[in-house]
């Protein structure tokens, strides 16, 4: 793993992210929070990771993950600098699993850091934790607030780290750093609101139900396709949501380096 931490900049830009990204959606969402008594925080945890129900968080999600580490790697690869890289690597490939490595492996670990500051906030100003007893709602995977409360964070994080890592395959081919910077947000909007129309051709219905963005990152809060959410398990259409992120990440990636780097 590429030592991401000694990147000017990245620090600051991943606390900026750990700190705006719980006070924003908590303050999209307060309208909801209100009226609500007897909440658990575990449940609002899960709401502010689910798009529609805060988009300005949604926004910083998707915009700051796939710019705090991957910017660095983009950059390095239109300015040559991934040449001087490869050679103490030993090779592009050994680089390409390198830098794909820290991108997940450092994105994870900012959701994890970032889902904890927010349960935190929502601890102290809107509702407390309650691990006892039972919980019960659409947005969690089981009647257990633990077992809810390891499964929200570690599917936000690995989810996410893998979107970041198939904005980073696609950035791959960007000759422009300034689009790559929007391509985050961008991606995120196709793979969100593009699928569910694509969803509506029933054929393509199991498709777009696994390419569906909430899918991978909010795989018990899958409300939002409709009437075209499939008859499946949360978790299993999560995993093979993962499996086909993870998939596509490689067959992008693989078919640049063909492209780009084997020819030479």
């Amino acid at each position: 793993m590429l030592n991401v931490g000694k990147f000017l900049g990245i620090r600051i830009r991943s606390l900026l992210f750990v700190i705006a990204f719980p006070i924003i959606a908590m303050v999209a969402t307060s309208y909801q929070l209100n009226p609500i008594e007897n909440t658990n925080g575990i449940e609002i945890l899960a709401w502010l990771f689910t798009p529609k129900f805060s988009f300005p968080a949604f926004l910083i999600l998707f915009s700051g993950t796939s710019l705090l580490v991957t910017d660095y790697f983009v950059q390095a690869k239109i300015s040559g600098l991934n040449k001087s890289l490869a050679v103490r690597l030993h090779g592009f490939k050994r680089l390409l699993v390198t830098e794909f490595l820290s991108v997940f492996l450092y994105t994870f670990g900012l959701m994890v850091l970032t889902m904890i500051v927010s349960a935190v906030v929502i601890h102290f100003t809107q509702h407390p934790f309650v691990f006892t007893g039972s919980i019960h709602s659409e947005f969690l995977i089981s009647s257990s607030p633990i077992i809810s409360f390891l499964w929200l964070i570690l599917t936000r994080a690995w989810g996410m780290a893998i979107f970041t890592m198939f904005v980073f395959a696609i950035g791959l081919w960007m000759a422009r750093i300034s689009l790559f910077r929007i391509s985050g947000l961008l991606v995120s909007l196709v793979m969100y609101v593009g699928v569910v129309l694509l969803a509506r051709i029933a054929v393509l219905r199991i498709a777009g139900g696994l390419l569906f963005l909430q899918t991978l990152i909010s795989p018990t809060g899958l409300s939002d396709f409709g009437p075209y959410l499939l008859p499946i398990p949360a978790v299993v259409m999560h995993l093979l949501s993962c499996v086909i992120y993870l998939g596509l990440t490689f067959v992008i990636a693989a078919s640049w380096y063909r492209h780009e780097v084997m020819p030479k």
